[in-house]
């Protein structure tokens, strides 16, 4: 299957859209014209602990999600919402090691507009969330950490972190962690899936007003999924 090329709005080949995907990202300092609203934190400060030691109470897999979710929450399987089918597996032998590859079937031109759709929607329940000065907590997996500035970033900003957990998990939180969003790539749930978990009121609230297309799908993670 060839892999579609993000729109031109993203810079061609670059994968920002999801996440910091592609060559253009293998240096994690922040880029020069994105300065003004995102800040990378420094590994073991402050900040940068404080917001891992609430994240990784949200992480665990499946059982620990569930256990800690936010009573004021609701999920999305976003997975479907984005227009992706399936997912599948396949297991080719190279050179006598077995390598895991992830196989998505979709409609790139359908794909891509309700991503930019959703990074739209998501800055802007940010910004009716937020004072003009205020930042959030932005995180992917990987250990890395920002601080986000939603009333300084301008509509087509590039996404240092995406609320599409497309392999890692995606966290977005408030200073004081009562609002934000964890999206996460669920293997076993009860198939693969991405799941983009919104808590907090105000913000539940923020996305209701400007509902993202990719919201066709909400689920019911303590009742399994259903």
């Amino acid at each position: 299957m060839e892999i579609p090329v993000a729109p031109d709005r993203w810079g061609g080949e670059n994968w920002s859209p999801i996440g910091r995907g592609g060559e253009h990202w293998k240096d994690r300092r922040v880029l020069p014209g994105d300065q003004g609203f995102w800040e990378r934190l420094t590994e073991g400060g402050q900040a940068w602990t404080s917001f891992w030691e609430w994240a990784d109470s949200r992480r665990g897999g499946t059982e620990a999600l569930l256990a800690r979710l936010p009573e004021n929450s609701i999920a999305y399987d976003i997975q479907h919402g984005l227009g992706v089918d399936a997912i599948r597996d396949i297991v080719q032998v190279l050179g006598g090691s077995e390598e895991l590859e992830e196989i998505y079937d979709f409609d790139s031109a359908v794909f891509w507009d309700r991503v930019s759709d959703l990074h739209d929607c998501t800055l802007r329940a940010f910004r009716r969330t937020t004072s003009v000065d205020e930042w959030v907590y932005a995180a992917s997996d990987e250990g890395d950490c920002w601080r986000f500035w939603p009333h300084r970033a301008p509509e087509d900003a590039r996404w240092y972190v995406s609320p599409v957990p497309d392999g890692d998990d995606q966290f977005f939180a408030s200073q004081d962690f009562r609002r934000g969003i964890v999206s996460v790539f669920m293997a076993n749930f009860p198939s693969r899936r991405w799941l983009m978990c919104v808590f907090g009121e105000p913000l539940m609230m923020a996305f209701q007003a400007e509902r993202p297309r990719a919201f066709t799908h909400p689920i019911d993670l303590r009742a399994g999924g259903r």
